[in-house]
């Protein structure tokens, strides 16, 4: 995030093209994984500030309040629903400048660890299909995993050992958080040999 809002600030890349490149990704791989429950295709670039989070795309998990956007945490209880209020968090974001890009699907209500249990249907792991991403932030893990918004999303995880399944699963670090706090995610290049990696967590 530093190293984009150093190109920001020099002109090297502008707000709307990262906005640009997010959409055209997720829209790539929602076939392939099913990471999304809604891509927010109207979103635009915004002007670039000292704040270091502005003007950059991130993605949110689908049990925030976004005023005037879907917002299920992906159950058909709330298929349907489009709240009329954002989240503290997301009005922080917008103050910061922030690009939402898309909203991610979850376990239902996030109860589940699998990504397999979201009213939209299974979230697909992006190095293999044939194995589990994890959860209950499924969606998210698999947008950082393949840079779909740069390097981070904003969720929550309740418990640490969901985290590690996901950093382990999707292949990508990231940070325990306390309430409030975003969730942080450093993707890491991928070995030819460490497909174990995919499917086991730490001993």
């Amino acid at each position: 995030i530093e190293e984009l809002h150093e190109m920001l600030i020099k002109g090297e890349v502008t707000s709307d093209e990262l906005v640009k490149e997010s959409l055209e990704l997720s829209h790539e791989v929602q076939d392939k994984c099913n990471a999304f429950v809604t891509i927010l295709d109207d979103a635009k670039g915004v002007e670039v500030t000292d704040n270091l989070l502005s003007g950059i795309p991130y993605g949110v998990k689908d049990n925030y309040s976004t005023k005037g956007i879907l917002t299920t945490g992906s159950s058909n209880t709330l298929k349907d629903y489009v709240p009329f209020f954002d989240a503290t968090a997301i009005e922080n974001l917008n103050k910061a400048g922030a690009v939402k890009i898309n909203k991610t699907v979850m376990d239902e209500f996030g109860m589940g660890g699998t990504g397999t249990t979201g009213q939209t249907g299974i979230v697909r792991n992006p190095w293999d299909k044939t194995r589990m991403i994890g959860g209950s932030s499924a969606g998210s893990a698999s947008a950082v995993a393949l840079g779909i918004v740069p390097s981070w999303i904003i969720g929550e995880l309740v418990y640490w050992k969901k985290e590690r399944y996901l950093n382990y699963f999707a292949a990508f670090e990231g940070c325990s958080t306390h309430l409030g706090t975003m969730v942080q995610g450093r993707r890491r290049r991928l070995q030819e040999d460490s497909t174990d990696r995919h499917c086991h967590s730490e001993g």
